[in-house]
């Protein structure tokens, strides 16, 4: 029978078997170990030549100075071991030594490289384990939000939310809006004025602050609203007192307008949205202007919605705490073809009034017609106001002999080619008596749809059963038609002409009615 031998299974426990294959049995790092003075495997435990010696160093400079050169992994320790070592050239005298130090900063590096790893993988556990933390908290409380608990914040906005909740009959008992410009601007909206680089923006925006800001002025012969304004400036504020001083110049000093000429950040949810909102809250500002937009919002994409949709969101908060009107002027696209950036600003917009210059002329067009890029959410459609651009120099000279600095005031171009008369229309007489209560309710500043309703199932009520407030006012349309009445915001209100054709009354004679 034979008896096979096999070797002993080698002793991976004791320290000698590591040794016998040049490795530290601590660290498993080749011998001499990389640790140095912190294993007695390291350098200075090894009966080898002790290069450090030669140049007068003791074994801890030569470890300190081997661990300086590995941290420093951008290159630069090299000059450093060509000042201590010589250069790398075999003339050197202390090439061996260099080589020595090359090889224990090598050790060093591969130490340093094992440590930051453990520490990094220490880290990375220890991010897991926090945001595994973090989400079971986030899902724990959203699960008792959906099981009906509310944070403070979150049951204070229940409050107001069931205050403000309306039913369909408490929906029409909601006051109008306010016009601050009859049928163009009203209160509690955000607004745009917008064009082509050169077409007046800044002066019309100035010029609506300063009326706005008057006790009695007009929007250039409509009626408008009064209040404080606050404009800000965010551009060419150095240049701006003289476009204030030739509106005063045309007109009178202007009162109740505040400006800051500087740029305010509607994305700055920390410091500068916050502040403008309370003190425009607090100060009473009926009128909020940003001139410019992009001057406001430097760093967000316009072009981007999810950036327009936060300006907007700020804006909106301006405008809720002042329930004021709140105005941004801003630039056309290259094309000419309405505002620049996302469509997020002109959804959001009540109004967008744009400014149409004609030619190199100096005069400027406001319309909110959808085919000159502007919009009126709640009105019809106009391009009927125009602007002459009026030059103010002042007669004095500044210590050179030279004039002093001008500039611009927007005033109602007169001179503008005047429409023939109309005829003045007939009409029947359930038309005529609505048109002459129409007319009536001028001085209330116009008559509602719900009064137009109601006046129409008093005095002309439908066969079997009552009009509904779109059937009552179905029956304005012909008086709109014929330009005897307007919209202005939800109320309607007689022309010049319908007021003409009020007093003329009915024609009996059915055959020669122009709006039968």
């Amino acid at each position: 029978m034979t008896t096979s031998f096999s070797q002993p299974e080698p002793d991976t426990n004791d320290p000698e078997f590591w040794v016998s294959r040049g490795q530290c049995p601590i660290h498993f790092h080749k011998l001499p170990c990389g640790r140095g003075l912190d294993c007695s495997y390291g350098i200075s435990h090894q009966t080898l030549p002790k290069p450090w010696e030669a140049i007068g160093w003791t074994e801890t400079q030569w470890v300190s100075f081997a661990w300086a050169c590995a941290v420093m992994d951008d290159g630069s320790a090299g000059p450093h071991m060509t000042e201590a070592f010589g250069p790398n050239e075999k003339s050197n005298p202390r090439l061996e030594i260099r080589q020595a130090f090359i090889k224990a900063k090598q050790e060093q590096a591969q130490a340093l490289r094992e440590d930051g790893e453990l520490e990094q993988k220490e880290y990375d556990d220890r991010a897991r384990r926090r945001a595994a933390a973090d989400e079971k908290v986030r899902r724990e409380r959203a699960q008792r939000r959906i099981n009906g608990e509310l944070s403070p914040a979150a049951q204070l906005f229940r409050e107001k939310l069931e205050a403000g909740l309306k039913t369909a009959a408490e929906l029409d008992d909601l006051p109008d809006p306010e016009p601050v410009v009859d049928g163009w601007l009203y209160e509690d909206t955000i607004n745009w004025i917008a064009g082509a680089s050169g077409t007046f923006k800044s002066f019309v925006a100035h010029d609506l602050a300063a009326r706005y800001g008057s006790s009695d002025m007009t929007y250039h012969g409509i009626p408008m609203a009064h209040g404080k304004a606050l404009y800000v400036i965010a551009e060419g504020a150095g240049m701006f007192k003289y476009r204030k001083q030739a509106w005063e110049h045309f007109n009178r000093k202007i009162e109740n307008v505040t400006y800051y000429p500087s740029p305010i950040q509607i994305s700055d949810f920390e410091e500068q949205m916050p502040a403008l909102i309370a003190l425009a809250r607090e100060g009473g500002y009926g009128m909020v202007i940003f001139d410019t937009q992009a001057m406001c919002t430097v760093g967000d994409d316009e072009n981007q919605a999810k950036d327009m949709g936060i300006i907007v969101n700020a804006v909106h908060s301006l405008r809720e705490a002042t329930k004021g009107c709140v105005i941004l002027v801003h630039h056309f696209d290259k094309g000419g073809n309405g505002m620049r950036g996302s469509g997020a600003q002109f959804a959001a917009a009540s109004t967008v009034i744009a400014t149409k210059r004609d030619g190199d002329k100096e005069w400027v067009t406001l319309s909110t017609k959808k085919k000159d890029g502007g919009k009126a959410k709640d009105d019809e459609g106009k391009d009927d106001i125009r602007l002459k651009l009026e030059k103010w120099q002042p007669e004095a000279v500044d210590a050179n002999g030279q004039p002093l600095r001008g500039s611009l005031c927007p005033l109602r171009d007169d001179a503008s080619p005047q429409k023939p008369p109309k005829q003045i229309p007939v009409f029947d007489q359930e038309r005529t008596d609505l048109l002459k209560e129409i007319v009536f309710f001028a001085d209330l500043d116009g008559m509602t749809a719900t009064a137009i309703r109601d006046w129409m199932n008093e005095h002309y009520p439908k066969d079997g059963g009552k009009y509904t407030t779109s059937g009552a006012l179905s029956r304005t349309k012909t008086l709109m038609t014929a330009k005897c009445v307007d919209k202005k915001g939800s109320k309607w209100m007689p022309t010049e002409l319908g007021v003409l054709a009020a007093q003329l009354g009915p024609d009996e004679d059915e055959d020669e009615l122009l709006f039968p």
